[in-house]
């Protein structure tokens, strides 16, 4: 259920995929009106080894590069987690101020 807010901070978060990833909105809410939302995404990629890993890493780079309004952004393996057929994530994170 969604809340009135006069004063505040307020957030949601959907998973967009099967692998888990997610988008946590985040506003900040003064005299009822939205002063500020961010969206911190969290995006979960499937690899099956390092040569992946690394490909999913330049990939990412790149997108940094083509997308400067982002802000905070990290790239890191989850760990310990492996699948049975050896797979295991990769997670790419970053912000964007809609507002």
């Amino acid at each position: 259920m969604y809340q009135v807010v006069k004063y505040g901070e307020q957030g949601k978060i959907i998973t967009l995929d099967e692998n888990g990833s997610t988008v946590t909105t985040h506003e900040v809410i003064h005299e009822y009106q939205t002063m500020k939302e961010e969206n911190y995404y969290r995006i979960r990629v499937k690899v099956a080894n390092k040569q992946e890993e690394l490909k999913e890493y330049m990939k990412f780079s790149e997108d940094i590069k083509e997308h400067k309004e982002w802000k905070d952004t990290s790239f890191h393996v989850e760990l310990p987690v492996t699948n049975i057929d050896g797979s295991y994530f990769v997670i790419k994170c970053y912000k964007t101020v809609v507002q």
